[in-house]
């Protein structure tokens, strides 16, 4: 139904810093809805995923006032299963002012 690959991340110069490697969290592709829950190492802009997939699970809740990334990701795994490409294929800024710099 989805998957997710690595992502590489990079300082706001845009230098490589370190690889958020997705198969240190999910440890087989699947059902890894488990493996989630203990840590959801997710990044929205990493994931491909099948439009089924998405119209039944629906997208983000706007209601809510933070995490709707996991929430998200958690009701896809929960509906089908995820894969994972072992490869950096997208980048990722850290350390700039966004909420995501706070993690």
């Amino acid at each position: 139904g989805m998957v997710l690959c690595d992502v590489q991340r990079v300082d706001p110069q845009h230098r490589p810093t370190d690889v958020l490697r997705r198969r240190d969290a999910i440890p087989h592709d699947g059902d890894v809805l488990i493996p989630l829950l203990r840590m959801p190492s997710l990044v929205p802009a990493s994931i491909l995923m099948r439009r089924s997939v998405f119209d039944a699970v629906g997208g983000f809740d706007e209601d809510l006032r933070t995490a709707e990334d996991i929430d998200f990701h958690l009701r896809v795994a929960a509906h089908a299963g995820i894969g994972v490409i072992e490869e950096p294929l997208v980048l990722a800024m850290r350390g700039h002012e966004g909420l995501s710099s706070y993690s």
